[in-house]
């Protein structure tokens, strides 16, 4: 029996010994040792909650609540001797410990780089994301950076249970996710974000994307958010606010597919750099912008249409 466990135990037993002898004359003594009993019971599940990520079999899963189980020892793949966790290397044939197929990770709430995400190792063994019910209860997040750069995901299940009310970072969120076809945001707050970089770069078969949710009001970077699309053919950008943004340096780059673009809602005001903003995009001919909002004189705009026919068109 845990600790804790124990405590409460012998807590719930003093108070029936206490009940039998005192029942009437003590009632309201009574009451409040049961209220400390169930206040303690509930702040140590509380304690024993936190948000979780298991490997198992390629598929990735996000819940809240206590530790999901996972093996404690894995298999020599030379001799057959069960290894455990704190063993590096087989003792009896000196071969590497191969990694577990079930693995359960602490996620961390404020990553900036991958390193900072305990599956980081193991990215090239997941090919599907699936976040949990449970996950809603994580209202705590402040950064999805590197989150889902996953190459090998072709299914990301759930993601209307990932609070995103209080991030701040999403760059590379979904980096060089290059089996994914279809992403629906819809579902995500992003009125407290100011890093979108490379937010979808790399997403080379993604077809279908909607952002229809987005609130970029604070965001200051989108350098390199929809790079090598090649796929997407259409991007409907008219809920982004663009008047704090400085870096749009490579942003559609490589979007080889698209064949026009509107944003008309973009101020660029504030823009310090757009360079190879539009390169390569090869059979984009149209790029509509508001002549009020659009303004480029202040950015440095090196190959901002190199290898790009399109035309700017203010209205």
């Amino acid at each position: 029996m845990a600790d804790d466990t124990r405590e409460i135990f012998i807590i719930l037993t003093k108070l029936k010994r206490y009940c039998n002898s005192n029942m009437r004359k003590n009632l309201g003594k009574i009451v409040v040792l049961s209220f400390v009993a169930m206040m303690f019971a509930a702040t140590n599940a509380m304690a024993q909650s936190k948000p979780w990520a298991k490997l198992d079999n390629g598929v990735l899963t996000f819940t809240y609540g206590s530790k999901p189980s996972a093996p404690a020892s894995v298999k020599c793949t030379n001799c057959g001797k069960m290894l455990s966790n704190a063993d590096k290397f087989c003792s009896n044939c000196g071969t590497k410990k191969p990694k577990q197929a079930v693995q359960v990770f602490a996620v961390p709430l404020n990553s900036q780089k991958e390193e900072d995400l305990p599956w980081d190792d193991v990215r090239e063994n997941i090919n599907k994301v699936v976040i949990a019910s449970s996950f809603k209860q994580v209202t705590n997040l402040l950064s999805t950076s590197y989150w889902f750069a996953l190459m090998k995901i072709t299914h990301i299940d759930g993601l209307q249970n990932l609070r995103t009310d209080n991030v701040r970072n999403m760059g590379s969120m979904f980096w060089n996710c290059r089996t994914l076809t279809s992403l629906n945001l819809s579902s995500f707050n992003t009125r407290n974000v100011s890093d979108m970089s490379g937010m979808f770069c790399g997403c080379e078969a993604l077809t279908s994307l909607n952002l229809s949710s987005f609130n970029t009001s604070k965001v200051t970077n989108m350098n390199t958010m929809f790079c090598s699309c090649k796929k997407l053919t259409s991007l409907n950008l008219s809920s982004f606010n663009t008047s704090k943004v400085t870096d749009m340096d490579c942003m559609f780059s490589f979007c080889t597919e698209l064949t026009s673009l509107n944003l008309s809602s973009f101020n660029t005001s504030k823009v310090t750099y757009m360079r190879d903003m539009f390169m390569y995009c090869d059979v984009l001919t149209s790029i509509t912008v508001s002549a009020m909002g659009w303004q480029t004189s202040q950015a440095i705009k090196s190959s901002f249409l190199d290898h790009c026919p399109a035309q700017i068109i203010k209205k």
